[in-house]
């Protein structure tokens, strides 16, 4: 089959959807004729795979005409269209399919609009988002570009079922054009240097733009540090908190860590807390799975629609004593540690390796022409 990836991202820069792109293609090219379109000044080249730059540091418009003219010359050889995003790269491959009636399908793993509001906004829960409540020129452009492009999808792929409800309720597309299929796991970085494991430090993925401790995490603070020797809790801020940041004995503040710093302080911790309700800590979720580390989110956060709960473990937020109970046993019990890292192991190889991936993602290709 000829198949034609449109990729807004491609290494050597790194990011969602490079690395993923990045591998996809070179297992696609044992089988299948591989054209690779991407925003690029420089790529990586990949044997049997024909890649096509279009340059990035021209303005938008311009890029996204020239992009769009580059799928017109290609589709003549091609049998299926696969874009990564609803934006960039998807908006022009689903102007093409309409024009050229080629199949498309299109990778969808979060909302763009979405991802723009939370990254400045304290906290924006994925359940208050709606599209058509956002203001200003360029977010409408966005969100009229991902709902022309997930209309014109033959499919959409998305990461969880929990995805595909909530796109298709906001984006009025029928739930059958939804696939889920899960996105294997990134390759990770190899570091260069070993990850001594600390069975007592707690790492947790604080909310933006607050310096706080949420009460259940302060309160398991305030009686782990008195109950078992040498624990630690090291808090991961995506941004500078807009409140003074808690100095007290055993806690650490970290701001903005690198992906590499960030997996290193996993891989030697003991537990991690998802505190914050929100769809962007997919590609987290992903990352911190491979460490095997024991994940701890809200009971009513999206994440625990999103993976199998064994593989997450929840706890209440109005009940303070429940995620004290839940790290101690985290932290001290060495069985349900062992039977943690087993159930993450065999989930990866059944459901998130690149055999699991491309298994589903091959018979859909099949469906699609």
């Amino acid at each position: 089959m000829r198949i034609l990836i449109a990729t807004p991202l491609f290494p050597p820069e790194l990011g969602e959807p490079a690395e993923y792109v990045w591998e996809l293609a070179q297992r696609l090219a044992t089988e299948h004729s591989v054209t690779l379109l991407t925003y690029a000044h420089a790529v990586v080249p990949i044997p049997n795979v024909r890649i096509i730059q279009i340059e990035k540091q021209h303005r938008l418009l311009r890029r996204l005409i020239t992009y769009t003219r580059a799928l017109l010359r290609e589709v003549h050889t091609t049998d299926l269209i696969y874009a990564q995003k609803a934006g960039a790269a998807g908006f022009p491959a689903a102007l093409v399919s309409k024009l050229r009636n080629i199949p498309l399908i299109v990778h969808f793993p979060h909302d763009e609009v979405w991802e723009r509001r939370t990254s400045r906004e304290a906290h924006s829960p994925i359940s208050e988002f709606s599209p058509t409540q956002e203001k200003g020129v360029r977010h409408l452009f966005l969100t009229y570009a991902q709902r022309f492009t997930l209309r014109q999808a033959t499919h959409i792929i998305v990461h969880s079922d929990y995805h595909a409800e909530f796109f298709s309720t906001q984006y009025g597309i029928p739930r059958t054009a939804f696939c889920t299929i899960p996105q294997p796991l990134p390759l990770g970085i190899d570091l260069p240097f070993p990850a001594t494991p600390l069975s007592h430090r707690v790492v947790v993925h604080m909310p933006a733009h607050t310096g706080s401790l949420p009460v259940c995490v302060h309160h398991a603070y305030t009686m782990l540090v008195h109950t078992i020797p040498d624990v630690t809790f090291t808090l991961l801020h995506r941004v500078a908190p807009t409140t003074p940041l808690e100095l007290q004995p055993y806690i650490q503040h970290i701001i903005s860590p690198s992906r590499a710093e960030r997996q290193h302080l996993v891989r030697q911790s003991g537990a991690l807390i998802l505190v914050e309700d929100t769809l962007s800590h997919v590609p987290l979720l992903a990352e911190y799975m491979r460490s095997e580390v024991p994940v701890l989110v809200p009971e009513t956060s999206t994440a625990a629609h999103i993976c199998p709960l064994p593989l997450l473990h929840t706890f209440e937020v109005s009940h303070t004593e429940s995620l004290t109970q839940l790290l101690t046993r985290t932290l001290t019990d060495t069985l349900f540690q062992q039977q943690h890292a087993q159930y993450v192991r065999a989930h990866i190889a059944s459901t998130y390796s690149w055999d699991a991936h491309l298994a589903e993602f091959t018979t859909l290709l099949t469906t699609s022409v």
